[in-house]
Order: structure tokens, then C-alpha cells, then sequence
């Protein structure tokens, strides 16, 4: 069993809502790397013009998936110190 549907099946149900979104994370993550392959292979075949364009697009994935893990962490902190006091 893949681990996003271990935990989606194992989630405790009142709590579901403060869990990491791991499918988005996950998406977000293989964008940045999708991106960043792209400007490698450019800059192989010796197109600096599309690996600069490509290591733009693959800054801003990066970018916006360092932003959601932020995000994330910060639900999981406050849903805990919720409970924890």
C-alpha cells in the first residue's frame, strides 16, 4: 500500500483536517523536479536561452513548494499546541 492512502486510510477521523496535505506536497515537489530536469536537459543540448527560462519556472515550483511545506507545518504546530496547551 502506497503511502498517501496509508494515511488517508489510517487517519484518525477528528483530526484529519490538521494532517500534512501530502498529495499536494507531493505534486508540488515532482512540478519543481519536472521543471528542473527541463533546464538541465536544455542547457545539455546547449540552449542557455530555454535553460535560463526553464531554471525560472523550476525557481518558482521550488518556491512554492518551500511555501506550502511552510503552510503545512505551521497547521500541524497549531493544531498541536492546541491540544497539548
Amino acid at each position: 500500500m502506497k503511502f498517501e492512502h496509508q494515511l488517508t486510510f489510517n487517519a484518525h477521523a477528528p483530526w484529519k483536517d490538521a494532517y500534512l496535505n501530502y498529495s499536494k506536497l507531493k505534486a508540488l515537489a515532482y512540478d519543481a523536479e519536472r521543471h528542473a530536469s527541463a533546464a538541465a536537459a536544455a542547457r545539455a543540448e546547449g540552449d542557455e536561452r530555454e535553460a535560463a527560462a526553464r531554471m525560472g519556472a523550476a525557481a518558482a515550483a521550488d518556491a512554492a513548494f518551500r511555501r506550502a511545506v511552510d503552510a503545512e507545518r505551521h497547521k500541524c504546530l497549531d493544531f498541536f499546541r492546541d491540544k497539548v496547551g
